[in-house]
């Protein structure tokens, strides 16, 4: 699988739950759509450090997109908003089924 990395700051939504997200950088979600041959929301693998979740990159508007930073991923990485993280990124290719 080809991952992409980058650089980017926690951020806490100031929504209903206070969830935890990055922002994908535009050259790097660009390189991404390449890879995975689609637009659109997109399901994705994420890895920082040791630490391995799925989500969803989804769009804020105006091109800017993000991924959710899963509880359990910032409490196994020791990170909060304010932080900054590496984060490596791949298309999330579920197994298929057999036939």
């Amino acid at each position: 699988m080809s991952e992409l990395s980058f650089s980017a700051t926690i951020k806490k939504s100031t929504g209903k739950g206070g969830w935890h997200y990055a922002d994908i950088p535009s050259d790097t979600l660009l390189r991404l759509r390449k890879l995975a041959g689609k637009n659109g929301p997109l399901p994705v693998v994420l890895r920082a450090g040791a630490v391995t979740w799925h989500t969803t990159i989804m769009s804020r508007g105006d091109n800017q997109w993000f991924a959710a930073i899963k509880h359990d991923a910032r409490i196994q990485l020791g990170v909060t908003a304010g932080d900054t993280l590496t984060i490596h990124i791949a298309p999330h290719r579920p197994p298929s089924p057999d036939k």
